[in-house]
């Protein structure tokens, strides 16, 4: 498989762009007095677990009640040093996967959804942990603790689904289990599955969201254009086992990228009225 170098100068050109968009992000926010966008829904959600009132398990939102516990290092600061902590994770973890990337198809995955992780940055939105947290799966899929990268992702039922596609294709390519990883792949699911037992909301949030499922607002939460970005982690994987014609591979991610942001326009426009409000009411 062709190996790619990134010059050092070209990711911090790539980090500098996030780090721009986050500093925008944070100005629109505090314009809007939404001060961190994403990142307070967060907080704001875990203060309310932890005092035992209602959290985001509202509608067709459910969150597993391990993600409270993932999140609990924000009851330890104010709002603003816990997003300047969210922001330093964050672009670190940027940093990882821009530095790391040694493969061209690694690449078009990265350039296809960097979009994407434009969005996360501008709303300061912790589910670019769940893209990373696939990644460094795959990077260290033969350490006995690989596992245990799952649980920075495993806090949404469609990064579960995602991850169990990924596995398959793994399987059909590597021909193989590896026996050092089922220990840690069965904690996780101990813990994934007591979680799903012991979460509020979880009856009425699905039952909500079979319900909705088909309808627009349905169709808009499961297949939201972020989700995109760990969605496509499958491909990626796939793209690398099979190792299909680079000039194929190319055209595969333009057309990606491309439906991405189609997409993405057409959700906006079908929330505009949400948007506007956000942007001139609040």
């Amino acid at each position: 498989m062709e190996r790619v170098h990134i010059e050092q100068k070209n990711i911090l050109i790539l980090l500098s762009t996030i780090i721009v968009i986050q500093i925008i992000g944070l100005a629109l926010s505090i314009i809007n007095d939404h001060f961190g966008s994403d990142f307070s829904i967060y907080y704001e959600n875990t203060i309310a677990f932890w005092l035992n009132q209602e959290t985001y398990q509202m509608g067709d939102f459910f969150y597993l009640n391990y993600f409270y516990f993932l999140n609990a290092w924000v009851l330890l600061f104010p709002k603003s040093i816990g997003l300047m902590l969210h922001l330093i994770l964050t672009d670190l973890m940027f940093y990882y996967i821009i530095k790391n990337i040694n493969l061209i198809y690694e690449l078009y995955w990265f350039y296809a959804n960097l979009f994407l992780i434009l969005i996360y940055s501008i709303t300061f939105n912790t589910d670019v942990w769940i893209a990373l947290s696939f990644l460094l799966f795959l990077k260290y899929r033969r350490k006995w603790y690989s596992p245990f990268f799952l649980l920075l992702s495993f806090f949404k039922i469609t990064p579960i689904l995602a991850f169990g596609l990924i596995f398959l294709i793994l399987l059909y390519y590597e021909r193989e289990i590896i026996i050092n990883l089922l220990p840690g792949l069965t904690g996780v699911f101990i813990i994934i599955g007591i979680s799903f037992l012991t979460s509020t909301g979880l009856i009425s949030s699905v039952t909500n969201f079979g319900n909705n499922l088909f309808t627009d607002m349905g169709i808009i939460v499961f297949f939201q254009p972020p989700h995109f970005c760990w969605w496509s982690i499958p491909l990626l994987v796939y793209t690398k086992f099979k190792t299909i014609d680079i000039r194929i591979a190319k055209k595969v991610w333009t057309i990606y990228a491309c439906v991405t942001l189609c997409y993405g326009f057409y959700i906006l426009i079908l929330s505009s009225s949400v948007l506007l409000d956000y942007l001139f009411n609040s």
